[in-house]
């Protein structure tokens, strides 16, 4: 994904929106495209590993340096926080 904010990849929108949803509690792994219109993201938190799922419009949003509440709320949601 290319952006116009200088972002370059997904991994680092991904990286950004658990930084901005989630502070402190969340890393990024890895990544996959789903069929569904959403990533499959591999995060480490305190207790492991676990897999969430990101709606690929989160990282357009994202890019542009938004963090819709609802996003930040599944994915807290998703981590049990």
């Amino acid at each position: 994904m290319t952006s116009s904010t200088g972002f370059n990849s997904e991994a680092a929108l991904l990286q950004t929106l658990l930084r901005l949803a989630v502070p402190g509690s969340a890393w990024y792994i890895g990544h996959a495209p789903r069929l569904d219109a959403t990533y499959g993201v591999v995060v480490r938190t305190l207790e492991g590993f676990r897999t969430i799922k990101v709606p690929t419009a989160a990282l357009a949003l994202v890019d542009e340096g938004v963090l819709v509440e609802r996003d930040r709320v599944s994915i807290r949601e998703q981590l049990e926080l």
